[in-house]
């Protein structure tokens, strides 16, 4: 009997809908080994005939079993994260910035965090709010009317 472990995300949901796709695939291929050997055992020749047959629908109904069961895996996982970002939403606990924005200069690379960097980055923003509410551009927002 296989365990039954929740899935808490979509990682979850790949890496158990991953390991069920890959042993029914592995079950498949034993069954088409073993049920005419089995069948040969009990029966001899006629055994082993009605063992090919076996081994071949139970080859194709493991993989389909395992498709099914990444298919619920993952019904499950989307489940489980739209209950993380509900109780996220409804929680009374505010997400809190742990730090600034890390800055992504023109060459996109992603450098060390600077905290220096991301202060002034801050001040840049904030500065030009504040010079594009005091005049007026109309670039971010509209002014309000007196």
């Amino acid at each position: 009997m296989q365990e039954n472990k929740g899935v808490g995300d979509f990682g979850d949901v790949i890496k158990e809908g991953g390991e069920a796709l890959a042993k029914g695939l592995f079950r498949g291929v034993i069954e088409i080994l073993r049920k005419p050997l089995e069948g040969a055992k009990a029966s001899g020749v006629e055994g082993f005939v009605q063992g090919v047959g076996k081994g071949i629908i139970g080859a194709a109904a493991q993989p389909v079993s395992a498709v099914l069961d990444l298919l619920s895996k993952t019904t499950e996982g989307a489940n489980a994260m739209r209950m993380k970002i509900a109780s996220a939403i409804t929680s009374e606990d505010q997400l809190l910035r742990r730090g600034l924005p890390r800055v992504i200069s023109g060459d996109s690379l992603l450098r060390l965090y600077d905290e220096y960097k991301a202060e002034g980055q801050v001040l840049v923003a904030l500065a030009t709010i504040c010079y594009l509410w005091t005049y007026g551009t109309g670039v971010l927002m509209e002014l309000p009317s007196t």
